[in-house]
This record gives C-alpha cells, structure tokens and sequence, in this order.
C-alpha cells in the first residue's frame, strides 16, 4: 500500500487521522509543520498522498503545496482538511478541500481513490517502458 503523509500542527486531529487510515490499511507517516512535512516527502518517495490543514507555524498547508507542487515528483494529491476560511485557501494547489470538522471516511475515500490512480500510472509507466522499440 502507498504511504499517506498527515501534516495538522494539532496533534490530537493529526493523531486521529493516523490512526483511522491506519485502520483503514494505509502506511501513514506524521508531520506537525510544512517544514517536516517536506522533509518527509522528499526522504519517502512512495507517498501518494498529503493531508494537510492550512495554519501552520513555520510553514503553512498552501507553501507545503506549492512546493510539492514545484517539485519533480508528479502524481503526488494534496488535500487541505482544515479549519480555515476559504479566503485563506489557494484552491488551485489542492486536489480536494475539505472543511473541518470533516467525514473521515471521506477522507478515506479520496486517499484510496488517489492511491490507485497512482498505482495505475506507476504500472502504465512500467510496462511501457519495458517495451522495446521494433526496427
């Protein structure tokens, strides 16, 4: 399974998203900033998904998408699940906003839906590349 980074700078919301993916069979990793959120992210190369609130210190939820965003690492879905008001969301680098509070099996839902669609892309990927071109 594809690994899930939880970035919220509220420990008991972040801590209750781990451990309901985990429950629903995800390898999820935990960051309590943007800034070690990216240090996870460029250090596990298998993330598929981030879930992150937006207010943050040291680096808030739209700079850790943007960066994502800017990297070279493509494919990679990025949900706010946050609190703050939509004025402070740059909707263009999420994939999906959700609102708190929030379903969590919605959640569950998107993670699974992204982890497959990269799943996909990574076999399309693989076996295309193991074509040999014909002279």
């Amino acid at each position: 399974m594809k690994k899930i980074l939880c970035v919220d700078d509220n420990v008991q919301m972040l801590y209750l998203i781990r451990e309901f993916l985990v429950r629903g069979g995800f390898d999820v990793l935990v960051a309590e900033n943007g800034v070690m959120a990216l240090d996870q992210f460029f250090t596990n190369f298998d993330i598929c998904v981030v879930v992150t609130d937006i207010e943050m210190p040291e680096m808030d939820g739209n700079e850790l998408a943007r960066r994502i965003r800017d990297s070279e690492r493509k494919g990679v879905a990025v949900i706010a699940a946050t609190g703050s008001r939509e004025a402070d969301i740059e909707d263009v680098l999420f994939d999906h906003v959700l609102q708190k509070p929030f379903d969590l099996l919605q959640l569950e839902a998107l993670c699974r839906l992204h982890a497959r669609e990269q799943a996909s892309n990574d076999e399309h990927h693989r076996l295309v590349g193991s074509i040999e071109p014909s002279l």
